[in-house]
């Protein structure tokens, strides 16, 4: 699962062995990969921005005790029910990882993925030195200010306002109170010019 995510959305088989070959190192037998598109690049990088959130401000925050915030790292943590399980799944621009904690015998371990998956994978990739993760965004995704305490769309006079991905046309389009005339001046604009492409559309049939 996360391979496809980290890759936007394409999937191969995972390989132990890419292929075997004499001492001298002549190939003998090659095991290629076949890569298909299982995901459009949209949604897929929806999840990629939303798990570099997780790292950034979420529960995963404890990673820039490994790694420079500048690594873009992208992540999940998890626990399962009665702390039985720890997990802690993430990758950076070259280095994918998962790990998980417990016991075989489905017994409680009482560890959390933030507290204890997150460092073995922190420490393990930190030792890699990885590429920072820059994501690619696609042309139908726009980033749109959003004020966190209404969801709504907000401003720079919204506290804590910050841009978030949205596949076009999917972004609330009611604006905050405090977005400010400001912004709402901005929106009746905005309005304008999409009435405007709505009719050239039309005009030339598009």
């Amino acid at each position: 699962m996360y391979p496809t995510i980290a890759s936007g959305g394409f999937r191969s088989s995972l390989r132990a062995i890419r292929e075997v070959t004499t001492q001298e190192g002549r190939p003998l037998t090659r095991y290629p990969l076949a890569v298909e598109q299982v995901f459009a690049p949209e949604p897929i990088y929806l999840l990629a921005a939303a798990m570099q959130d997780v790292v950034r401000e979420g529960t995963a925050q404890s990673m820039k005790n490994f790694l420079p915030a500048e690594t873009g790292v992208a992540g999940k943590t998890g626990t399962t029910d009665d702390q039985r399980d720890a997990w802690f799944a993430g990758f950076t621009g070259d280095r994918l990882g998962v790990v998980w904690l417990g016991y075989d015998d489905n017994r409680a371990a009482r560890l959390s993925g933030a507290a204890a998956a997150l460092p073995i994978w922190g420490d393990m990739i930190s030792a890699l030195v990885p590429e920072p993760l820059a994501l690619a965004k696609p042309e139908r995704v726009e980033l749109v200010w959003i004020d966190p305490q209404s969801g709504l769309r907000g401003g720079t006079t919204c506290p804590g306002a910050t841009e978030v991905p949205f596949v076009q046309g999917s972004a609330p389009r009611e604006r905050a109170p405090c977005s400010g005339a400001m912004d709402a001046a901005v929106e009746v604009v905005e309005k304008s010019v999409e009435r405007a492409k709505n009719w050239l559309d039309r005009l030339f049939g598009r």
